[in-house]
């Protein structure tokens, strides 16, 4: 099969939401452009942050790491750095600063993390949730009658990925051999509904977000 977009190069995977059979880098492009749309629709970064990658080595933050490193080399003043909590995944992490040219500092405890990132003077950390962590969460609070507010972070926090599927995560960083630390998810109630609406209603998972954010302004106002 080839790819829809182009129709040259052979389909690598096809989006079960939208149908599209997609070949390597016409997916990799569309990925990176939902990244990009993420971080300008959230009003993410500015072009001097100093931005705080909270590293795991598993392929969320692997990919994210890498994509905020090329995103951040058009603008000279902004500055990544990675800082991994605890010892795992640290063989991948630091492979992969390395080949990026990204500073890395290591914590102890998530107390540990805070620190540094106050000592770093960064002023934006990143949580590598993708939109299934966020969609889980989402679910877990419609379930309990929960609407979560917007806190105030001392250092804001956001999460460039929540709008991507932990499936198209793991395709770009096979596709751009970024090195990751498989990590096995723990299976909840929600996550069991939300599989078995994913695969009756291709795409659900994006109308949970969505419906989540729209609660969360209705309750700030």
């Amino acid at each position: 099969m080839k790819c829809v977009k182009c129709g040259r190069e052979n389909a690598v995977l096809t989006l079960p939401y939208n149908g599209q059979a997609l070949g390597a880098k016409c997916f990799t492009d569309f990925f990176e452009k939902r990244v990009r749309r993420t971080i300008r629709s959230g009003k993410m970064f500015r072009y001097d942050d100093t931005v705080i990658v909270k590293a795991q080595g598993d392929v969320n933050s692997q990919v994210l790491l890498y994509l905020l490193a090329r995103f951040a080399s058009r603008h000279k003043k902004s500055k990544i750095i990675a800082v991994a909590v605890g010892n795992k995944g640290v063989n991948k992490i630091d492979k992969l600063c390395k080949g990026l040219s990204v500073g890395l500092e290591l914590a102890s405890s998530e107390d540990g993390f805070t620190r540094t990132a106050k000592r770093l003077r960064a002023d934006k950390i990143v949580v590598c949730t993708n939109l299934d962590d966020e969609v889980e969460v989402a679910l877990s609070n419609f379930l309990e009658g929960k609407i979560r507010k917007i806190r105030k972070e001392a250092i804001p926090v956001v999460r460039p990925l929540r709008e991507c599927p932990i499936e198209e995560i793991k395709a770009y960083a096979e596709l751009k051999k970024i090195p990751y630390t498989p990590i096995k998810r723990k299976t909840s109630r929600e996550w069991k509904i939300i599989s078995d609406l994913e695969k009756t209603h291709p795409g659900v998972r994006f109308q949970i977000l969505a419906s989540q954010d729209t609660l969360k302004k209705i309750s700030l106002q």
